[in-house]
């Protein structure tokens, strides 16, 4: 893989492409850093509860398999099928947001990254398996023996 990055210098145009590209470059310096370095997992918090039916995940962060950082900065609650068995995976998500008028029409202004969790009946390759879903007698359990991928500190 190749990087390429914008060069400046005095009196060149600056365009929204050159802008573009410029983060494009430092996002991928960083996953590639991400990846290579720590892998993907779990860095802190997540931790999967059950809770009347509904699946609770705690705050915390991770680093997906493609190297993107995943902020998880509140407790994020859903409500599989009573009867579903499954994987909770937790994915990195990009949503345009701030929407500004231009020449006529809409634009939006920023990309937020949002945490988005999925309810499957497999682990996403895309995500970080949280958890394992089991449906009993009682509701839904929490597997006891599966432990998500975690991501080691490289500080003491």
């Amino acid at each position: 893989m190749s990087l390429k990055r914008p060069r400046y210098f005095t009196g060149k145009l600056l365009t929204a492409e050159d802008l573009s590209a410029e983060q494009e470059y430092q996002r991928s310096k960083r996953r590639l850093h991400n990846r290579e370095l720590h892998g993907f997992g779990v860095v802190s918090g997540l931790t999967v509860a059950v809770h009347q039916g509904s699946i609770i995940v705690s705050s915390g962060f991770a680093i997906d398999p493609e190297g993107n950082e995943i902020a998880v900065p509140d407790p994020i609650t859903i409500i599989p099928a009573e009867s579903a068995a499954g994987w909770i995976c937790l994915l990195y998500n990009e949503v345009a947001t701030d929407p500004v008028p231009v020449a006529g029409a809409m634009e939006y202004s920023s990309i937020e990254e949002r945490p988005m969790l999925e309810f499957c009946p497999e682990p996403s390759p895309a995500g970080i398996p949280l958890a394992r879903v089991l449906a009993t007698h009682r509701g839904l359990e929490l597997d006891p023996s599966f432990q998500p991928p975690r991501v080691g500190r490289c500080w003491a």
